[in-house]
C-alpha cells in the first residue's frame, strides 16, 4: 500500500525545481518548451488527482500493467485537430516541439468528426498535450517534470498548482450530487439494440459485411460518483489492465482497458489483438473449461481472426523479424480473451503516431468492410466520444504506447454513461451478445459505486 501524500515535502520539492526552472528559462535559447526533472517524494499518485483544484485544470492518469504509472496536471502546450487528417495534423505539431517535451499525452475519439453529444463537451476529436506538471513513476521511484513556454514566467505559472496541492480532499472529486437514487437507463433500449444485432448477424450471413462490433450505453442519472475513488477500484482490481483517467472541463473518462493498440520503442512495435469473449467462473475447473470452449468456438476464433489478421496485414509490410503469436486465452477479473500478439522490427523510423494513424479503428471496435461497418455503428443511438477511441503518451519520436479506450465510463455534472461493445459476425446470437455486454459493463458500474443489477430496470 502506498503511503498518504507528503504534501509539504511534495510541494518544497516543486518549489525547488520552479527555481530552477527559472533559471533554466533564462539560458536557453530557442526552444519552445523548456522543462526540469527533481526526485519526488513517495506517495499515492491518485492523491494527487485527489485535490480540490479548478475545473479548467486538465487532469491526467496512467498505470499500465508493466507498472508505468503517470499523473498530470494541467498543460504548457496543447493541440487539437479534428477530421479524418487529425492525426497526421498533431504528428506535424509534436515534431516541432518533441526535442524540447519529456513527455506528450494523447486521446482521440473514436469518430474523427466527433464527439457531438454534450456529455463529451470539453473532450475534442483528438488532442495531443505537453503536463505543466508530470509526476511518473516505474517501480518505486517517482520523478517530477515541470514545464513551461519559454516566454512563461515559472513561479508564476506554477503558484496556482502549488496551491492546489496544499490542500487535500477526503473523498476525492465527487461529480454528481446525490439527489435521489441512482436511476440506471440502457440506451439504445435492450429490445432494439438486441434487434440491431439479429439484423446485423443476417447482413453478415449475406454477404455484406464480414464484421461489426456494436456499442451500448447504460446511462446513469442521479446518485453520487467519485471518479478518483473509481480509479483506486479500476487500480486495485484489474493489475493486467491500463488504468486511465483524463478530466477536461469538470467532466472525466475512466476506464481499465485490456487492449493495448500499439507500443514502440526504438524501432521495435507490439500490438496486441483482443477479440473474443468468455466468462470466468469461481471454480478453478469450469473456468479453465470456459477458456477451452471460447478457444474452440468457431464464432469466437472467426471474430478474433478478422482482427488478427488486419492488424498483422498493416504491419507486416513495414517490418523485419515479424512474428505473430496466438491466439491465446487471457484472462482479467471477470472475464477471458482470446488475443493474439504481433510483434516486429520497424525498417524505417516510423512514430507512433503514424502507426496509429495506419491501425485505428481496428476490426476489434469497428468491423470489416470498415465503410460498411461505420453504416451499422451509426445506428447504434449513442455517441462513443472516446469510448473505442485511444488514449497514449508519447516519449520524444521514437517511444510510446495507445491503448483502446474500452471498458469505460464518461462521468460529468449530472450523470454517466458507461460503455460496451461487441463483436457481430454470422452466429452471433442477440441473447448472448447481451450477456456478453453484462460482463463487460458490471466492472466500471461497480467501481463507480453502482449495482450492475439494475441496469436493466
Amino acid at each position: 500500500m502506498r503511503p498518504a501524500l507528503g504534501v509539504p515535502d511534495l510541494q518544497a520539492v516543486m518549489r525547488e525545481a520552479a527555481s530552477r526552472l527559472s533559471e533554466a528559462v533564462s539560458r536557453v535559447d530557442g526552444e519552445y518548451l523548456v522543462s526540469v526533472r527533481a526526485e519526488g517524494p513517495e506517495f499515492d499518485l491518485l492523491d494527487v488527482l485527489a485535490t480540490p483544484s479548478p475545473t479548467g485544470i486538465d487532469l491526467w492518469y496512467w498505470r499500465s500493467p508493466d507498472g508505468l504509472e503517470m499523473a498530470a496536471l494541467g498543460h504548457a502546450w496543447e493541440q487539437q485537430s479534428r477530421g479524418h487528417g487529425r492525426v497526421q495534423a498533431l504528428q506535424q505539431a509534436w515534431a516541432q516541439v518533441a526535442a524540447s517535451a519529456s513527455i506528450a499525452l494523447c486521446g482521440l475519439a473514436f469518430d474523427p468528426q466527433g464527439p457531438h453529444d454534450p456529455a463529451w463537451g470539453g473532450f475534442p476529436s483528438a488532442v495531443l498535450l505537453v503536463p505543466r506538471i508530470l509526476l511518473r513513476r516505474s517501480g518505486r521511484k517517482t520523478q517530477l517534470v515541470l514545464t513551461v513556454r519559454r516566454n512563461e514566467d515559472p513561479r508564476a505559472v506554477m503558484q496556482v498548482p502549488v496551491a492546489i496541492l496544499g490542500e487535500r480532499s477526503q473523498d476525492g472529486a465527487v461529480l454528481a450530487e446525490a439527489a435521489s437514487s441512482p436511476r440506471l437507463v440502457p440506451t439504445p433500449p435492450v429490445d432494439r439494440w438486441k434487434a440491431l444485432v439479429g439484423a446485423a448477424a443476417r447482413a453478415v450471413r449475406g454477404g455484406a459485411l464480414r464484421k461489426v462490433v456494436l456499442a451500448r450505453g447504460i446511462q446513469v442519472a442521479g446518485g453520487t460518483m467519485d471518479p478518483v475513488a473509481a480509479l483506486r477500484r479500476l487500480r486495485d482490481r484489474y493489475p493486467a489492465c491500463t488504468v486511465f483517467g483524463v478530466r477536461r472541463k469538470g467532466r472525466w473518462f475512466i476506464g481499465a482497458t485490456p487492449e493495448r493498440l500499439v507500443r514502440v520503442r526504438g524501432r521495435t512495435v507490439e500490438v496486441a489483438v483482443l477479440a473474443g469473449t468468455a466468462p470466468r467462473a469461481l471454480d478453478p475447473e469450469e473456468d479453465a473449461a470456459l477458456g477451452v470452449a471460447l478457444f474452440r468456438s468457431t464464432k469466437e476464433r472467426i471474430e478474433h481472426r478478422i482482427a488478427s489478421e488486419f492488424v498483422a496485414g498493416a504491419l507486416h509490410p513495414m517490418c523485419d523479424a515479424f512474428q505473430v503469436e496466438g491466439p491465446f486465452v487471457v484472462r482479467i477479473r471477470n472475464v477471458q480473451h482470446l488475443e493474439t500478439r504481433v510483434r516486429g522490427i520497424l525498417r524505417e523510423p516510423v512514430t507512433v503516431l503514424d502507426l496509429v494513424d495506419r491501425l485505428h479503428p481496428t476490426p476489434a471496435v469497428a468491423g470489416l468492410p470498415l465503410p460498411e461497418a461505420l453504416r451499422w455503428i451509426g445506428q447504434e443511438g449513442i455517441d462513443r466520444g472516446w469510448y473505442a477511441g485511444l488514449l497514449g503518451w508519447l516519449g520524444g519520436l521514437e517511444e510510446g504506447e495507445f491503448v483502446v479506450g474500452i471498458r469505460s465510463a464518461v462521468i460529468g455534472p449530472h450523470g454517466a454513461v458507461a460503455f460496451a461493445g461487441c463483436g457481430i459476425v454470422a452466429d452471433s446470437d442477440p441473447e448472448q451478445e447481451l450477456a456478453e455486454s453484462h460482463l463487460k459493463l458490471r466492472p466500471i458500474l461497480d467501481a463507480l459505486g453502482l449495482d450492475p443489477e439494475v441496469w436493466e430496470a
